[in-house]
């Protein structure tokens, strides 16, 4: 498994790991509305917005056999906007490696803490990666309402 940085032509297929993740991984935790205003269909997601987010921050995708099984990004604040890993990757260990690699370049760039809004999914592996819950939530997205967590960890 290679951990490499973002480059743009991984857009498309962080955007179908993405779309798949949500709508396979995630589909035990919420509604089939939630996942549609989550992910909705790839044709209609405004791919430049997430190219430029991509790459505000910084962004690492993991690799295996030159597919793209997972990714993390992080804004130039510390704060830990989006990670997927494949549903055919879950338990690899892919997820662990993006985190440490995240990890490494946040405290390189300085960062003392890192934060996110991670999903009822996330939540139990940023909690073994040392994340702690600061607040429970509900929170608005695409007209769902969705319970998400707040959650840091002192780097």
């Amino acid at each position: 498994m290679l951990i490499r940085d973002f480059r743009k032509e991984d857009i498309d297929s962080i955007l179908e790991l993405f779309h798949h993740t949500v709508h396979s991984v995630a589909a035990k935790y919420y509604s089939a509305e939630q996942l549609q205003a989550w992910a909705p269909p790839i044709d209609s997601i405004d791919k430049e917005k997430w190219l430029n987010s991509l790459n505000e921050g910084v962004t690492f995708v993991a690799e295996r056999n030159q597919d793209i099984i997972g990714f993390i990004q992080m804004t130039p604040s510390g704060y830990i906007d989006r990670m997927f890993v494949a549903k055919s990757q879950q338990g690899s260990g892919a997820a662990r490696l993006l985190w440490k690699k995240l990890e490494a370049k946040a405290r390189i760039l300085g960062i003392e803490e890192l934060t996110a809004e991670l999903s009822i999914m996330a939540k139990p592996l940023a909690e073994r990666q040392g994340f702690r819950v600061i607040r429970k939530q509900e929170k608005l997205h695409n007209g769902s309402v969705f319970i998400n967590y707040v959650m840091s960890k002192k780097l």
